[in-house]
């Protein structure tokens, strides 16, 4: 008979999965065929169960009080942006096993945990946990990493979405490459490339496009000086703003207001 602090979990392996300790210690004894592995698992250790379609049966003793734990439970394609990424690195079948102590592991899982909530979310800062801890599980298994620092692809929806907000919220202020590549934790050499990409111009350009359809907006207030929609639009000077706007509406600003101002019957 099982002690009253033992339980016995069987799941059939079709996603992967982490188990992050989160409270006590306990005496763990995982089987999947022929393999079996004992081990003790305490508070922020890490373990990885892959996905292989096998029958999984882990044996958890924890004494008079039973430890509690947090589980992440991942498909083989869908964790954020890293999701394409899983079945080159942890591909099916993959008979792999991580038991361990790893702060980036346990800092990568709490933030997914804390992120997700109810359900999945498209923020920035979840896809970069994301990718840190695919990057840090294939380190410990020994699998090759992407390098994604190199790589030819764009930024997704929810990236640009975030990227779009950050600009618009950032407007009056001078934009700093290193400070924009932070955000999704590359290089500012790489971002520029992959933004690049992704729009179909650079950075700069881009942003006096969100500065232009800004103060297209404002146009439309006649009581709101030029100068000062030059300003609050992030234009060091009205005439620098009146080149960029005529070049690209194809008529200078208050020609448009006149063409937007509202009709009084």
């Amino acid at each position: 008979m099982l002690p009253a602090a033992t339980r016995v979990v069987e799941v059939r392996a079709t996603s992967h999965r982490l188990v992050l300790g989160a409270t006590g210690e306990a005496s763990v004894r995982w089987t999947c065929g022929r393999t079996e592995v004992a081990y003790r698992h305490g508070v922020d250790q890490v373990s990885f169960f892959p996905a292989d379609g096998e029958s999984h049966v882990r044996c958890y003793s924890s004494g008079a009080t039973l430890s509690t734990r947090h589980v992440l439970q991942i498909p083989t394609r869908g964790l954020g942006a890293g999701d394409r990424y899983f079945e080159e690195i942890i591909p099916t079948g993959c008979r792999g096993f991580v038991a361990r102590h790893d702060s980036v592991l346990q800092n990568c899982m709490m933030q997914l945990f804390d992120s997700f909530g109810s359900g999945l979310t498209n923020d920035i800062a979840c896809e970069i946990a994301a990718y840190r801890l695919l990057l840090q599980l294939s380190k410990h298994l020994g699998r090759t990493s992407p390098d994604w620092q190199s790589g030819v692809g764009v930024f997704t929806a929810p990236v640009m979405k975030q990227l779009n907000e950050y600009i618009d919220s950032h407007l009056s202020s001078p934009f700093c490459l290193a400070d924009m590549s932070g955000l999704v934790d590359c290089s500012p050499s790489h971002f520029a490339r992959k933004f690049h990409r992704s729009v179909g111009m650079s950075l700069g350009r881009f942003i006096n496009r969100r500065r232009l359809a800004a103060a297209m907006v404002m146009l439309r207030d006649d009581s709101v000086p030029l100068s000062q929609i030059a300003f609050r639009v992030g234009f060091s000077s009205q005439s620098h703003f009146t080149r960029l706007f005529s070049e690209l509406v194809g008529m200078p600003p208050m020609k448009f207001r006149k063409h937007v101002r509202p009709t009084v019957c």
